[in-house]
C-alpha cells in the first residue's frame, strides 16, 4: 500500500496531516544528515540505520523507531533494491495528543521511568502493523482520510503507549518533563 502512495524514490506528505511515506529503491552510499521531528517510523520493507551522536539504531519491518524530540540525525537506507524498495511510514507525534491518551492508557498514573532517551527502538507486532495498514487504507477514500484516519492514529498512539517503550514515550506528553525541555531547547536553537 505504501508503494501506491510513494510511486518513485523520495519522501511524500500524505493527505492525512502528520503522516508521511518514503520509498527508496537503492541503498545510500553516504549518510543523509537531517533534523528529525518527534515521530514514529515504521518500515514496511527494507532496512534503515540512524545515527544520533555515538549511538546507532537500525530498524526494519520487525522493529519500529521513535524519536521523542527533534534532533539532528544521520540516516542511511542500508537495504533496498528496485525489486524490493525501502518503504516506510512516518507519523509525527504531538505531545498534547499523547498527554490526552495517557489518561486512558495509564488511568492509575504512570509507572516511574528509569531511563530516558531521545530515540527508542521497539519490536513491531501484528496489531501495530494492522493499524498502520488501516491508516494507509484511509487514503483510498477522501471521507475516510478526514473521518477515520484520526481514530486510527489514536489507535496507533495507544498501541505505542502500551508497547515496551510506552512509559518512556508517555514522557513526551508532560510539558515539564526533561524530554520536553530538551525538545523546546532544540526548537529554540533551530
Amino acid at each position: 500500500l505504501i508503494a501506491a502512495y510513494a510511486p518513485h524514490d523520495g519522501s511524500f506528505d500524505l493527505r492525512i496531516p502528520g503522516v508521511h511515506a518514503s520509498r527508496y529503491s537503492r541503498v545510500n552510499r553516504e549518510c543523509v544528515h537531517a533534523l528529525s521531528v518527534p515521530s514514529l517510523c515504521i518500515a514496511a520493507q527494507g532496512v534503515k540505520t540512524v545515527i544520533v551522536g555515538d549511538e546507532v539504531f537500525e530498524y526494519d519491518a520487525s522493529r519500529m523507531i521513535v524519536f521523542s524530540v527533534a534532533l539532528p540525525v544521520a540516516a542511511q537506507v542500508t537495504q533496498a533494491s528496485a525489486a524490493e524498495p525501502y518503504l516506510s511510514l512516518r507519523l509525527d507525534l504531538e505531545p498534547h495528543r499523547i498527554a490526552e491518551l495517557i489518561l486512558k492508557v495509564f488511568p492509575r498514573g504512570l509507572p516511574p521511568v528509569q531511563e530516558r532517551s531521545a530515540v527508542y527502538i521497539a519490536p513491531m507486532d501484528e496489531s501495530m502493523v494492522g493499524a498502520a495498514v488501516r491508516l494507509i487504507e484511509c487514503l483510498r477514500y477522501p471521507g475516510d482520510a478526514e473521518l477515520l484516519a484520526p481514530l486510527v492514529m489514536d489507535e496507533i498512539l495507544i498501541r505505542l503507549l502500551r508497547s515496551p517503550i510506552g512509559v518512556r514515550v508517555a514522557q513526551m506528553g508532560f510539558a515539564e518533563s526533561s524530554v520536553r525541555r530538551i525538545a523546546k531547547a532544540i526548537s529554540w536553537l533551530r
